[in-house]
């Protein structure tokens, strides 16, 4: 079984991503794995876009591969232990508005199964205590029973080529700690079961374009209530009352409630726990994202959760296009 402790995503470099050649070549290097090491992480998250690594016919897209087999070499040059995850598919994206092809199309799901057996067969190659597999990122079954029947079969792809390898395996729509209680766990011990937390948004997504509640632009607190004196009463609906739903108490007792589920399905299977994603975006101050990041780390590892922070160089970073701390690693990993 694999050890994760403390990691950080290395997003945006083979997912979700425009770059290629030598910008997507030059955008990671040595460099970031020996300040991940030199910062105290133990490992990174790796998210794998299907059109990084095949073409539409299904080739491999060799440069990608590549890049793949030399972030993996790096990592455990410094240290690093690696999880792999398929993030994003031809047949599945977390933030389409209608049914993803891969819980509706059989050849949707036998294609996805494909991938896992090239993939898993290249990834068992490496030491099963250095690297492990993710089955997907974020389901979004509008039908739980459906990603349960879809997490089988990949489950069942990987296990068959990665035989000593740790699988993780999340719950449906978007990975969120109230869905586990549907989830349907393969009964196989070489896993771990992961969630994502970003609660609540108007925090973890201060200002964030591509959100509704990121229109607000004015203050906002943590801990305790994101307006104590109320929501402002000339802010426009719809943004007004999305921001009286969310003017709730937040705070390291209420982050340990939300876990429960996830903390209680770990226990009921005698599976370890891992929080694949969290974090807070770069528009919110800095001492604000500092303070969530801290309780949130706290009640993790005072629950024996191991963490992958979002993420290493994008608008939640802890550096940034730079290599420059922005300040959140002080919160992540206190140093001395």
């Amino acid at each position: 079984m694999i050890s994760l402790r403390r990691g950080v995503n290395l997003s945006h470099w083979l997912s979700q991503s425009s770059r290629r050649g030598l910008e997507r070549e030059r955008w990671i290097g040595g460099a970031d794995f020996a300040l991940m090491a030199e910062l105290g992480f133990d490992h990174v998250r790796l998210p794998l876009d299907e059109e990084h690594l095949w073409d539409e016919s299904g080739r491999r897209e060799g440069a990608a591969w590549e890049l793949l087999d030399r972030a993996l070499d790096l990592a455990a040059e410094h240290g690093l232990r690696a999880v792999c995850d398929l993030h994003i598919l031809r047949s599945h994206h977390f933030n389409q508005a209608d049914v993803p092809a891969l819980y509706r199309d059989p050849a949707a799901l036998d294609a996805f199964c494909g991938l896992w057996s090239e993939l898993g067969s290249h990834l068992s190659r490496r030491d099963p205590e250095s690297v492990a597999l993710e089955i997907l990122n974020e389901a979004v079954a509008r039908d739980g029973a459906d990603w349960n029947r879809v997490a089988a079969r990949a489950f069942s792809a990987i296990r068959e080529v990665a035989k000593g390898h740790t699988i993780l395996t999340g719950s449906n729509w978007y990975c969120m700690c109230k869905t586990f209680g549907e989830l349907e766990i393969p009964a196989d011990p070489n896993q771990l079961l992961t969630f994502h937390f970003y609660n609540p948004m108007c925090i973890t997504h201060y200002r964030a374009s591509w959100t509704e509640i990121g229109a607000w632009t004015g203050p906002v607190e943590y801990p305790g209530l994101p307006w104590p004196f109320g929501v402002p009463t000339d802010v426009p609906e719809p943004l007004r009352s999305r921001m009286e739903q969310s003017n709730v108490v937040s705070d390291e007792s209420t982050m340990l409630e939300e876990i429960q589920l996830p903390l209680s399905r770990a226990r009921e299977t005698g599976l370890g726990l891992y929080c694949g994603e969290f974090g807070v975006h770069d528009k919110a101050p800095l001492e604000l994202r500092k303070a969530w990041l801290s309780d949130a780390v706290a009640v993790f590892e005072s629950q024996g959760i191991g963490w992958a922070v979002w993420d290493w160089k994008g608008v939640f970073g802890v550096v940034d296009g730079e290599m420059r701390p922005t300040g959140i690693h002080e919160a992540l990993i206190p140093q001395g």
